[in-house]
């Protein structure tokens, strides 16, 4: 949210909703050993997981973002993709 202050873009609000759906897509991940937005065999999308922890929305989004202790900042990785 400090970025997106800076950047003149409203802050956002967390969910509850949303941070369950990243955890579950994170334990899929983990379960299916693979790093993607999709499964190997092309299940497992983020919408999947958003819909099932009962988001309603109209637009969606998901970020991954993998470092080791030492590597790239999260935030500064997305500001600049």
């Amino acid at each position: 949210n400090v970025q997106r202050g800076e950047n003149g873009v409203p802050t956002l609000d967390a969910s509850e909703m949303l941070r369950d759906s990243a955890c579950a897509k994170a334990d899929d991940m983990i379960a299916r050993d693979y790093w993607g937005h999709f499964a190997p065999d092309g299940s497992g999308d983020p919408f999947m997981f958003i819909r099932g922890a009962g988001v309603d929305y109209s637009t969606a989004a998901e970020n991954l973002f993998y470092s080791t202790p030492g590597g790239p900042d999260p935030v500064d990785s997305w500001m600049q993709s």
